[in-house]
C-alpha cells in the first residue's frame, strides 16, 4: 500500500519525466533548426560566441531547466 508521501513523490517524479521530455524535444527543434548539437551550442553561447538572438537566450534557458530536471530526477530517486 502507497503511503500519502509515496504518491507525493511518485507524482514528483512522474512531473520531472514529462518535463525533461518535453525539453529534450525542444532542444532536438534547436537541434535540427541550427544544426548544432545543444552541448556544443551551449558551450559556445556561454563563451560568448552565439550572440543574443531570442532564440538562442531560449535555447541556453532550455538547456539549463533540462539540467535541472535532470538533476530533480536523481535527488527524487529515480523512480520508487
Amino acid at each position: 500500500m502507497m503511503t500519502t508521501l509515496d504518491k507525493v513523490l511518485a507524482r514528483e517524479i512522474e512531473h520531472a519525466r514529462q518535463l525533461q521530455a518535453r525539453l529534450t524535444g525542444q532542444l532536438a527543434g534547436f537541434e535540427e533548426r541550427y544544426g548544432l548539437e545543444s552541448a556544443d551550442f551551449y558551450a559556445r553561447y556561454e563563451s560568448g560566441e552565439m550572440g543574443d538572438a531570442v532564440d538562442f537566450v531560449e535555447w541556453s534557458a532550455t538547456v539549463e531547466m533540462l539540467g535541472n530536471a535532470k538533476e530533480r530526477l536523481a535527488l527524487l530517486g529515480n523512480g520508487l
